[in-house]
């Protein structure tokens, strides 16, 4: 079977893991480890470190294989389920993301790049926006008092990061977290696009606000705790640089100062769920921007 796996399964999978079944979708299921949970399915979003994202997945691979609260064994590259070998490890290309970058640009193309993926955001956005985007139209009331509940909270990260304030970025965070609904509440994915692009910066630029990691676990600890097992673990993942693909590859592009490829990374964030990547991509802009403009 063709696919990949990413290296936090592969992590958990070096010693003898029991669990069970979470959700079942069509094309995936969430398999929970404790404070873990392992995605696996046929995924355009991308790789994540915590996914086993199967190519060419057939619509009925999990009818009548997989259903909620069955047991499952992570032993000795063999994911078994139900008794039964579903996936061989092994058999997989290994994902992790990339976290050094080479070729970082200066602030200037840094920014022409971030003022490209702007005017490319509201040329996507001509139909509305959701979750964090502001707005006057095209937006449900619903979505509307998510935006101005998180408002605060994304006040005080962007204090934090203009200011190097720690306190005010762990106070924002702690708004932010859970907010919303869903899988992963709005709330939930900006901090994961603030703290991916934290630790990117911390490890390939060095300039600006560069929290220690213990900060930046902390925080990710304490907005864990405000939210479900599985988006409350991609905040974690994040603090650590453990982020998706797309996330890596749209760092990577801003960073360089290729504003083609930035806008490429854009749209593929964007086509993310209902407003995930838009929350996600919201997140890594807001801080971002705010660390090139005061650097």
């Amino acid at each position: 079977m063709r696919g990949t796996v990413g290296c936090g399964v592969l992590e958990l999978a070096v010693k003898k893991r029991r669990g069970k079944v979470g959700a079942v979708f069509r094309r995936s299921a969430h398999l929970m480890f404790g404070d873990f949970v392992v995605t696996i399915g046929s995924f355009e979003s991308g790789n994540h470190p915590y996914t086993v994202n199967l190519a060419s997945l057939p619509c009925k691979f999990f009818s009548g294989k997989i259903f909620p609260g069955q047991k499952i064994v992570l032993e000795n590259d063999s994911l078994i389920i139900g008794g039964k070998c579903l996936v061989l490890l092994n058999e997989l290309t290994p994902f992790r993301p990339a976290q050094k970058v080479e070729g970082i640009a200066g602030n200037r193309e840094i920014k022409s790049a971030l003022n490209g993926v702007e005017v490319g955001v509201k040329a996507l956005m001509k139909n509305g926006k959701t979750g964090f985007w502001n707005t006057e139209t095209g937006r449900s009331k619903f979505e509307n008092s998510i935006h101005k509940a998180a408002l605060p909270g994304v006040r005080l990260v962007e204090r934090g990061i203009r200011y190097k304030e720690a306190a005010a970025l762990l106070d924002g965070s702690k708004i932010l977290a859970g907010l919303g609904v869903g899988l992963t509440p709005s709330g939930d994915d900006f901090l994961v696009g603030v703290l991916s692009a934290l630790h990117f910066n911390r490890l390939n630029v060095g300039k600006g606000f560069c929290p220690t990691l213990s900060v930046l676990n902390g925080i990710a600890t304490e907005s864990s705790k405000r939210t479900s097992t599985f988006s409350g673990m991609l905040i974690r993942c994040a603090a650590r640089g453990w982020y998706s693909d797309l996330v890596s590859d749209w760092l990577a592009a801003v960073h360089k100062g290729n504003a083609n490829s930035a806008l490429s990374a854009t749209r593929r964030l964007f086509a993310i769920g209902h407003s995930s990547g838009k929350d996600t991509l919201a997140g890594l802009l807001t801080t971002v921007r705010g660390l090139v403009s005061f650097q």
